[in-house]
């Protein structure tokens, strides 16, 4: 696994793998720098909740960087922080929260330019483009479509789109599938442990994304 701190180009991602045919991007944290908006919403939701929370933005960010929603709840339902309210309840104020959020930013507040550029290359180039996210389809396709991204991807699989999720590596396969590709023909872009994790056990190539500064 190669680390990479800036964008790579589309020759660097071509020596990776000189059989590239698809690349398979994270959504948050990799394609969009999303996490602090993540743990901003989920902070808000959760001071609301909770009279006397007091993690902060930050801690909320380090402590579930690239974890599920799901993760997130259980975390707090198990301390006894969350009464009877539903993983379902919990994900619909949540995500309301990150929309309002990411309504109030601009475009360039939430990509990189090096990153655009890096999907147009691909796009000339006829690689394919998927999108495989543990994020809930109410708030990818709502991003995706703020940043004018949708038509980019050739597919698009949410956290809903296969009865398993990252760490486990049956969503980038699921990807593989739909485009009719073998293992060595795609190469994966992913930030987090359980991407990471994802990525590895998938038997793809992947490299690790640090251009959003997370370590």
């Amino acid at each position: 696994m190669q680390k990479w701190l800036q964008v790579p180009k589309i020759t660097d991602l071509k020596q990776l793998n000189s059989k590239l045919r698809a690349c398979f991007w994270d959504m948050d944290g990799t394609l969009i720098n999303t996490e602090r908006l993540h743990a901003q919403a989920a902070h808000s939701l959760l001071s609301q909740l909770i009279p006397a929370f007091s993690m902060q933005v930050d801690e909320l960010e380090e402590k579930f960087y690239g974890e599920t929603e799901s993760f997130v709840y259980s975390f707090f339902k198990q301390k006894g922080f969350l009464g009877d309210m539903d993983l379902n309840q919990f994900l619909e104020q949540k995500n309301r929260s990150f929309l309002g959020l990411i309504s109030q930013c601009q475009a360039q507040e939430m990509i990189s330019p090096d990153v655009l550029q890096l999907l147009r290359d691909l796009k000339k180039e006829k690689i394919l483009l998927a999108l495989v996210t543990s994020s809930e389809r109410e708030i990818t396709y709502p991003l995706l479509e703020q940043l004018e991204l949708t038509s980019t991807f050739d597919i698009i699989l949410t956290r809903q789109d296969t009865p398993k999720n990252k760490p486990h590596p049956l969503p980038y396969l699921t990807a593989l599938e739909k485009l009719k590709l073998n293992v060595g023909d795609a190469l994966i872009l992913e930030d987090s442990p359980a991407g990471l994790a994802a990525a590895h056990a998938s038997g793809i190539r992947y490299l690790k994304a640090n251009w959003y500064s997370h370590s």
